[in-house]
């Protein structure tokens, strides 16, 4: 990730879990956004995935389409798909952002509690 932007397949992989699943990218946007125009906005990063410019894809737009599948596809479901994209990934930095991702929300608040401590003991060494 730099300068809040995330790893372009990230938004691929995910736009196949929406496909998979038989999400329509209108209703994934709104969900998303909350809004009906939202759609362009995965056009657009669809655009920028082929490489032909477009939206970058930043970490909150990469939060909220994810959280939005969860929504639509259920936690449990969506879980298991992360989990399957972190097998397949072999890059750490990638494989670190799906595991925040697959993270449910009850378990946020511990999770970032370890995530704390783990960085403020490096921080004293």
């Amino acid at each position: 990730m730099k300068n809040g932007l995330v790893n372009i397949e990230i938004f691929i992989a995910l736009d196949r879990i929406r496909g998979k699943h038989g999400v329509n990218v209108g209703h994934w946007a709104k969900v998303a956004w909350g809004e009906a125009e939202s759609q362009v906005r995965v056009s657009e990063l669809r655009a920028r995935a082929e490489k032909r410019g477009g939206r970058p894809f930043t970490y909150k737009k990469c939060v909220a389409l994810t959280e939005a599948l969860r929504q639509i596809i259920g936690s449990v479901a969506m879980a298991k798909e992360l989990l399957e994209l972190i097998r397949k990934t072999d890059d750490r930095d990638e494989r670190m952002i799906l595991y925040c991702l697959a993270i449910p929300e009850e378990d946020k608040p511990a999770t970032e509690m370890y995530l704390k401590a783990v960085v403020e003991r490096a921080s004293k060494s």
